[in-house]
């Protein structure tokens, strides 16, 4: 069986991403890269919180280029399973025949029972 190299997921909040993201890469012995913790890796350096750093990002369009780079060079070195919520979008990744894209969704009380538990 011929895996991809590149497994992108993405969903709603609470839909069970960061779990799925999990499993696969365990199954497969792939490594995980996550845009948020990209995010919160980059506003630590500038010495922002998360909350100070979305601001932030909200007119310096730069730093989604940034998390994107990253997750593109990620992407590059293969056997990794990424969380983005724009990965999955990007041409880069869309027209890579070794990549997959999921998209998880679940209902509304099973994403806000879980994201009222995770909270």
């Amino acid at each position: 069986m011929n895996l991809p190299t590149v497994i992108v997921v993405n969903g709603l909040m609470g839909s069970g991403k960061s779990t799925l993201v999990r499993m696969l890469a365990e199954k497969l012995g792939y490594t995980t890269l996550e845009g948020g913790a990209i995010n919160r890796e980059m506003a630590k350096a500038q010495g922002m919180n998360i909350e100070e750093w979305s601001e932030y990002a909200k007119v310096h369009p730069e730093v989604d280029r940034e998390t994107d780079r990253r997750l593109l060079e990620g992407a590059k070195k293969g056997r990794v399973v990424i969380q983005s919520r724009v990965l999955p979008y990007l041409d880069e990744i869309r027209k890579n025949p070794d990549c997959i894209s999921i998209f998880l969704d679940t209902d509304i009380e099973t994403r806000t029972k879980r994201l009222m538990e995770r909270e």
